[in-house]
């Protein structure tokens, strides 16, 4: 008799598959760089990923919350990135470079969530393993209709969303950052102890863990609380209706597991608001408005058309709680998704879970079968539903290897400068450097610069017309040292970007400390 539950043999081997996917472009990116420069070690939300790293640097030198240190107006520390803090220490207690941790992390996180969703795969559909299979392996490897899209009309302008939103599937998440992978992973343990919470008599031990990781998603991802609230609470109503009663005793446990959601959504949405930096980072400056629904529909592709005729053919379908569950997530983030949020579209991060499963049912049920008659096997689904997802990986690793150049790459001589500048500062000192190199400063030191990341620098164009102009060779000299007085800037540091299209460098009146491989840092005293 076959066993009903799948095991972790079961999906080892895509498990490890799913892994070397998310770890390919990134080794590609860092075997094709040049003797001249060093992989900076993103590749998907490059400039994100500054704030990431500075966030490691903070917790490895001590600090708990997060430091402004890519803007040189001065702003109260806020519980910002604390998963970073937290892998800041791991690095400070451990050793190693912030960047390697960062991808250490990355992959732990993947792993996690590959096993949370054979959880939550287990907890809704407990009776068949075959399904079970079905489902993890489209909610693992699904995507969209993006392949066909491209190779039908390539507009590199107009790509297919499933191509350049990280949040759309799995393996895009794994690729992008360790918070997004973590976050879909806590998002499959919340909703699978939601189930087995809801349908099993013991059901203290499955809130306690529900709570736990709704807490890790509002500490995390909070843009998901929303979503998870309302799902929670309409699925709470859905047991009282179907049992025609109010169960009390599981809505008071209910109570207790949206408690700290509650509290940080309070937290965020009132509390936290009134810090213009942090207003600045996560809502102004993150602006994703809501796709077009046929844009998002194609984003899903075949995945979509399957859960669709999941929950329309099968009326039997709506009658069982164990499938109400997956429909009412759905439901409630496609109505999330389409409220007027400035960043709403990173509310999709986690659809591809609900919607995978439902397209599951469709194929277990009905395609499956269809196919055995001619002796073909699950595989043909998989071959439809997950060709985006191989681009995605081809596409990122070509867009990174194409040339050795910033976004993806800095040049070695400013590295070793910026190193050597690391082991001289102080946390108070100011430094002004081109954007892409202000960018990475804080990523290793704990000193401010005057821009470097477009969501953490107060009016970061402004800033970089204000830096160009200073580089100008027709600039007073007088105007810099109004400049430099007025923000309080301590070093200034001319590499390659501060020379003229001639090769032509400003020389400046100030203490040079550091003169090495075309970089010239000064000290302001």
């Amino acid at each position: 008799m076959e066993e009903q539950s799948l095991k972790v043999k079961n999906i080892l081997f895509f498990v490890v598959l799913a892994l070397i996917l998310g770890t390919i472009p990134y080794l590609i990116a860092w075997g094709l760089t040049d003797n001249a420069h060093q992989f900076f070690g993103a590749i998907v939300n490059v400039d994100d990923f500054k704030a990431y790293l500075s966030a490691i640097q903070q917790g490895r030198q001590g600090y708990w919350l997060f430091h402004y240190n890519f803007t040189p107006e001065q702003y109260e520390p806020q519980l910002m990135y604390p998963l970073y803090i937290l892998i800041g220490k791991l690095a400070g207690i451990l050793g190693g470079k912030n960047i390697v941790w960062l991808h250490i992390s990355r992959l732990a996180f993947g792993l996690f969530t590959f096993l949370a969703f054979r959880f939550w795969v287990q907890s809704m559909f407990p009776k068949s393993k075959s399904l079970q299979l079905s489902a993890w392996l489209l909610i693992s490897f699904g995507s969209g209709f993006g392949l066909f899209i491209v190779l039908i009309n390539w507009d590199p302008v107009n790509l297919p969303l499933d191509l350049i939103v990280p949040e759309l599937n799995t393996i895009t998440n794994l690729i992008s950052s360790p918070h997004y992978i973590l976050a879909v992973g806590l998002l499959a343990v919340y909703f699978g102890s939601l189930q087995l919470f809801a349908t099993e008599e013991s059901s203290s031990k499955w809130a306690l863990i529900a709570t736990f990781a709704g807490l890790g998603i509002g500490l995390i991802y909070p843009y998901q609380i929303p979503m998870i609230g309302l799902t929670t609470g309409l699925w709470l109503i859905t047991i009282a209706l179907r049992q025609k009663r109010i169960p009390w005793k599981k809505w008071a446990q209910g109570a207790v597991v949206l408690a700290p959601l509650t509290i940080m959504l309070v937290y965020y949405a009132l509390v936290a608001r009134q810090d213009a930096l942090w207003e600045l980072t996560f809502v102004a400056n993150h602006g994703r408005p809501s796709p077009s629904p046929w844009k998002l529909f194609l984003a899903f592709g075949f995945l979509a058309v399957f859960a669709a005729a999941s929950i329309f053919r099968q009326v039997r379908v709506l009658k069982s709680s164990t499938f109400l569950l997956p429909i009412i997530w759905a439901a409630v983030n496609l109505f999330v998704l389409y409220l007027p949020f400035p960043f709403a579209l990173r509310l999709v991060l986690g659809l591809h879970i609900p919607i995978g499963s439902l397209a599951a049912i469709f194929v277990e049920e009905t395609i499956l079968p269809g196919l055995k008659k001619f002796n073909i096997s699950r595989g043909v689904i998989l071959f439809a539903t997950v060709p985006t997802t191989l681009l995605f990986v081809s596409f990122v690793s070509t867009i990174a290897a194409g040339e050795n150049n910033y976004p993806y790459y800095y040049l070695e001589s400013e590295i070793t400068a910026v190193d050597w500048l690391a082991a001289q500062l102080e946390e108070d000192d100011l430094i002004l450097a081109n954007y892409h190199l202000g960018g990475y400063i804080p990523t290793v030191m704990n000193a401010k610069v005057f821009m470097g990341q477009f969501a953490i620098t107060i009016d970061y164009r402004d800033k970089i017309a204000l830096a160009q102009k200073f580089w100008e060779a027709d600039t007073p000299q007088s105007w810099r040292e109004d400049f430099v007085k007025e923000w309080g800037i301590t070093h200034i540091i001319q590499a390659a970007a501060e020379a003229s299209d001639s090769g032509e460098r400003i020389v400046l009146p100030y203490e040079v400390i550091f003169q090495q491989n075309g970089v010239t840092i000064y000290s302001i005293e």
